[in-house]
C-alpha cells in the first residue's frame, strides 16, 4: 500500500506543475481571445489545414453547392499591399466560406466581440485559433500595417432573410489610418454572398440566437447553394474624405455583384 502511495505521489509531482502550465496556457489564450483590442497569434499551419478541411465539411453540410467568380480580384493586388475583404453577412456559415473565396491566401478574420465572448469566451478561443480577433479599430489598424490581410463583415451582424442591413464606418476608417500610417494604400475588396433561399424578413423579430437555431433546424429546407461574386479592389486613396459618403460608396460597390442583379 506504502509504494502504491508513493508511485502516486510521484506521478501527481510529475503531472501537476504540467496541468498548472496548461491552465495558465488556456487562460491567457482565452483572455486575449476574448480581448477588444488584443489580436491573438497568427494561425499555425496546422489550424490553417484544419480550417480549411472544417470549412469544406460545414459548407457542404449547410450549404451545397458553391459557385465563386472574380476572385482572381484578388490575385491582381498589387505586391506586399494589404487589403480588406468586405462582403455582406447573411448567413452564419459565411466565416467557413471565406477559406474558398480566399482560394489560399492568408487572412484575419474581425468577428463581433459578442461571438467571441459566448459561451463563456469559448467560441471566441476557438474562432481565435482559425484566424479571428474580436472586433477593433486599434487591432485591425496593426494587422494591416504589418502587411496582413483580413476579411471585415461592413453590416457586423448577421441579416439572415437576405436584405443587405446598413454598413458601419469602421471598414473605411480603417482602411484609411492604416494607409496613413504605412505610407501606402490599403485596398477593400467588396464581395457578394447570395444563398438561392433566405427565410423571409419575419425571422429578423427573433432574438439572434433562435435565428440561428431555426435556420439549423431547418437546414434540409434551406440548403440550396450559395453564389459569391468578388469584385474588383478600391484603394484607400479613391474613397471620399467623408467617412459617411465613403462607407455608402463601399455598401453600393458590394451591393451591385449582388448575382440577383447581375442576372435580372
Amino acid at each position: 500500500m506504502f509504494a502504491v502511495g508513493r508511485v502516486v505521489w510521484a506521478l501527481l509531482r510529475h503531472l501537476l506543475p504540467r496541468a498548472c502550465e496548461l491552465g495558465r496556457a488556456f487562460a491567457r489564450d482565452l483572455s486575449v481571445a476574448s480581448s477588444k483590442d488584443c489580436l491573438p497569434p497568427t494561425p499555425t499551419e496546422l489550424w490553417q489545414n484544419r480550417t480549411r478541411g472544417f470549412g469544406k465539411l460545414f459548407s457542404w453540410l449547410f450549404i451545397g453547392k458553391i459557385e465563386i467568380c472574380g476572385n482572381e480580384n484578388l490575385d491582381k493586388m498589387p505586391l506586399g499591399s494589404s487589403y480588406i475583404l468586405a462582403p455582406n453577412h447573411s448567413h452564419f456559415a459565411d466565416l467557413f466560406v471565406l477559406p474558398a473565396v480566399l482560394n489560399g491566401k492568408p487572412a484575419r478574420f474581425m468577428a463581433a466581440r459578442g461571438v467571441m465572448t459566448a459561451i463563456c469566451g469559448l467560441l471566441g478561443l476557438l474562432l481565435s485559433k482559425m484566424g479571428a480577433f474580436s472586433a477593433s479599430a486599434r487591432a485591425g489598424i496593426e494587422l494591416l500595417c504589418s502587411g496582413q490581410s483580413m476579411v471585415i463583415f461592413p453590416e457586423g451582424w448577421t441579416y439572415l432573410d437576405g436584405v443587405m442591413g446598413r454598413c458601419h464606418q469602421g471598414v473605411v476608417r480603417i482602411s484609411k489610418m492604416s494607409a496613413k500610417r504605412r505610407g501606402k494604400p490599403c485596398y477593400i475588396v467588396p464581395c457578394y454572398f447570395r444563398y438561392h433561399r433566405y427565410p423571409s424578413s419575419w425571422i429578423r423579430r427573433l432574438p439572434i440566437v433562435c435565428q440561428y437555431l431555426l435556420l439549423t433546424l431547418a437546414l434540409p429546407y434551406y440548403r440550396r447553394g450559395l453564389q459569391v461574386v468578388v469584385g474588383e479592389a478600391i484603394s484607400s486613396v479613391d474613397l471620399p474624405d467623408n467617412d459617411e459618403a465613403a462607407t455608402s460608396m463601399i455598401a453600393a460597390s458590394i451591393a451591385k455583384l449582388d448575382p440577383n442583379l447581375q442576372h435580372g
